[in-house]
């Protein structure tokens, strides 16, 4: 009959340390690993957040430029749509117009466009 192998697991130089030290270096990499997947998680999020919240306040504009083009909007006004209002301010001596979007969370964004008016 063969002899069963059996895996032992010693120290050949009858080391007597203490746990402490090694779960301590684990402990610290486990929460340096955590911090870092938090950061990482959270400054996503707040690009995902900005990015979306660019595009919605930039569609607001446009839909509030061509309304402007189509002449709808020929004075100071502030136009309000379901996601934020858009405040166009006239600078006839500039022809100018600037746009200044406000989102209901509070994003803000400005935006200066020049004008020819007709006729």
């Amino acid at each position: 009959m063969k002899e069963k192998l059996i895996p032992t697991f010693y120290s050949t130089d009858d080391y007597e340390g203490g746990i402490l030290l090694p779960i301590l270096v684990v402990l610290m990499m486990f929460t340096i690993i955590t911090l870092y997947v938090l950061e990482d998680y959270r400054t996503r999020r707040e690009v995902l957040v900005n990015t979306k919240d660019f595009y919605l306040a930039k569609s607001l504009e446009n839909i509030t430029w061509e309304e402007i083009k189509e002449e709808k909007i020929v004075k100071n006004k502030t136009v309000t749509y379901n996601l934020g209002e858009v405040d166009v301010i006239w600078h006839e001596k500039n022809k100018e117009v600037e746009l200044n979007t406000s989102l209901k969370n509070n994003y803000k964004r400005t935006t200066k466009k020049s004008f020819i008016k007709k006729g």
